[in-house]
């Protein structure tokens, strides 16, 4: 049995516990789980709420193994685990002075802005609810020269959010509700050769199989038509008299759209893969893969926001004409403050088909020293936005090709281990979260190239020291990207940028450079306890961490360093930990999108600040 227990910063409290032993001769379990809350970071100022960013989960898990014979084993796995926190609060990274301004004189208090003092003021709930559980059987069965496994699971996932969107105290955002409740079911077979042959062989089968059930529910706050009226005038009150419209009809309080979808995906794939030991130090392996997925979606929208129902791009439309012929600008801002764009229900398939595969060369130099060289073809299934504001767009299959060369080396009896390898990656119809206005969807960003070189060290000087340290270098670059998303800039700003702009050439967004990781772990004996300490950092490089590559997200390098010092009984019975994460308190943040409807405006997610704690272990 293994029992473990800890206190940490803001009121932190995990509990983990495994217990695992025989039930007969041919029959053992294994039982672990854990219990993980904590006080949020994020301070709330709005009387009556609490801090958000908490913990309040648990997970189960439980194991059978199975042996009848020499030859057969079973193993069968069940768990479940549930979520129920107010997450994710994002203070402003960047209030656009007229947004702050507009929504001051509505009666919003503004914050500065600084996400790391961690303070939001909101009025709305922030919560996240989920609950998952699976079930799986793997069975293994070794007759001679070859074996056979048979792998079998379902998973069920559902997920509900309640989410205050706009991050501010006075209701832009109305209702923002968002559920998913997804089934999969999995089937793998395999059969391999045993032993020592000339040629190993495998051949397999997968099969996966996917029901989607998910909707949203969301409706414009009290505030959002004033916002608008004082961001870009008069023109949401011009479009009400042109259509002839009850005044105060358009962006109305309480209306929006709610939404429902079924998406079902089905998937086959057939793989294979020969190794052919040429001699005692050269080996070839090809291996292949030919997978086919189908995908069908059914969407129903309700949309009960008169506003939605004009296509602002439709230059014939008389409503849009006769806007134009006011300003060419006006269809523009219009269409910008259109929460809703007009969508119908829909119903829609797609199947693909893929071969994929890889060739490795892997030769032994000596006993301490190997070398490798590959080349793969990737394949990611494309499919369907599921969301009331994607409105069903679609996305294709992306594509990756991989060159590699690398080396393992061994030195000083194994005291020294080093690994190295670089590499280079073309992805076509890359596929990203861009940000199209309103809402972010899954689209193709053309031709992506990654080149790089990776390490990795691990070197024992003494019995008691262990160093590591490993690191990377990227070379990446949209090297065809003509329709990425456009900057977002506050309602109203002239001139109209286009709808999206050439992203060719830029850096791959969130992608740093250099990234480098360290440790130093140290034990000392003394008598019959042991004493153990450890300190890791990692520097993560500068980046850009937005869709469109808004210059207001580049990011500056940062590094974060984490450390634990402890005891424990030299038989391992019991042990206790003194640890500290983040332990400088870096303030970074890896995550930093365009505000909801108060467009020129940016909210952040800031890292994890310092946190402290002890754990205590017990084992027997």
């Amino acid at each position: 049995a293994d029992i473990e227990q800890s206190f940490g910063s803001y009121n932190s409290k995990i509990t983990r516990g495994t217990v695992t032993g025989p039930i007969s001769d041919t029959v053992s379990y294994r039982v672990s789980g854990n219990r993980n809350t904590r006080d949020g970071y994020i301070d709330n100022l709005q009387p009556g709420r609490d801090a958000v960013n908490d913990r309040n989960r648990y997970a189960l898990r439980g194991q059978l193994l199975i042996e009848p014979s020499d030859e057969l084993t079973i193993r069968v796995i069940a768990d479940t685990s549930s979520i129920e926190e107010d997450c994710c609060g994002a203070p402003f990274y960047y209030n656009d002075p007229g947004n702050a301004a507009t929504t001051t004189a509505l009666g919003a208090t503004i914050l500065p802005d600084d996400i790391y003092k961690r303070e939001i003021k909101f009025d709305r709930a922030m919560e996240t609810d989920q609950a998952q559980s699976g079930y799986s059987m793997q069975l293994d069965w070794e007759p001679g020269s070859y074996s056979f496994t048979s792998l079998t699971a379902f998973r069920d996932f559902e997920e509900t959010n309640d989410i205050d969107a706009d991050f501010i105290d006075i209701e832009l955002s109305g209702v923002l509700q968002n559920n998913v409740d997804r089934q999969v079911f999995t089937q793998e077979f395999r059969l391999q050769s045993t032993g020592d042959n000339k040629v190993d062989w495998l051949l397999g089968y997968y099969y996966y199989d996917a029901d989607q059930d998910s909707g949203g529910n969301n409706r414009l706050g009290e505030f959002a038509r004033p916002f608008f009226d004082s961001r870009i005038g008069g023109i949401v009150s011009l479009v009400e008299s042109i259509a002839g419209a009850p005044t105060g009809s358009y962006i109305e309080s309480g209306t929006g759209r709610t939404s429902e979808f079924n998406l079902l995906t089905t998937s086959h794939s057939v793989f294979g893969k020969l190794d052919w030991h040429i001699n005692d130090k050269l080996t070839a392996s090809l291996g292949t893969r030919w997978t086919t997925e189908d995908k069908e979606i059914d969407a129903r929208m309700t949309t009960d926001a008169p506003y939605s129902a004009i296509d602002f791009t439709d230059s014939s439309d008389p409503v849009v004409a006769t806007l134009a012929g006011f300003n060419p600008a006006f269809p523009t801002f219009a269409g910008f403050v259109q929460l809703f764009r007009p969508v119908s229900d829909f119903s829609e398939k797609r199947s693909e088909q893929e071969p994929t595969g890889e060739l490795i060369i892997s030769y032994e130099y000596s006993d301490d020293v190997s070398l490798y060289a590959s080349g793969k073809r990737g394949y990611k299934a494309g499919g369907f936005n599921v969301g009331a504001g994607a409105g069903g767009a679609d996305f294709d299959k992306e594509l990756a090709d991989a060159w590699e060369v690398g080396a393992k080396i061994r030195a000083f009896d194994n005291k020294l281990q080093f690994n190295v390898a670089a590499f280079s990656q073309r992805l076509r119809d890359f596929q990203t979260n861009a940000f199209n206005g309103t809402n972010f969807t899954l689209t193709n960003a053309g031709v992506i190239q990654i080149d790089g070189l990776e390490f990795d060290t691990l070197y024992a000087p003494t019995p008691n020291l262990f160093l590591s340290f490993a690191g990377s270098y990227l070379d990446a670059e949209y090297e065809s990207y003509v329709g990425g998303p456009q900057l977002v800039r506050p309602a109203g700003s002239t001139p109209p940028l286009p709808p999206v702009q050439d992203l060719s050439g830029k850096p791959l967004s969130g992608v740093p450079e250099w990234t480098f990781s360290s440790s130093i772990n140290y034990v000392k004996s003394f008598g019959a306890v042991e004493g153990f300490a450890n300190l890791a950092a990692r520097y993560r490089g500068s980046r850009n961490v937005t869709s469109e590559q808004n210059p207001i997200a580049d990011q500056d390098s940062y590094v974060t360093a984490n450390a634990t010092v402890g005891i424990r009984d030299a038989d391992g019975f019991w042990t206790v930990t003194l640890w500290g994460k983040n332990i400088t308190d870096e303030e970074y943040t890896d995550a930093l999108f365009n505000s909801v409807i108060q467009a020129g405006s940016f909210n952040a997610y800031p890292g994890d600040p310092r946190t402290y704690g002890v754990t205590l272990r017990l084992q027997f």
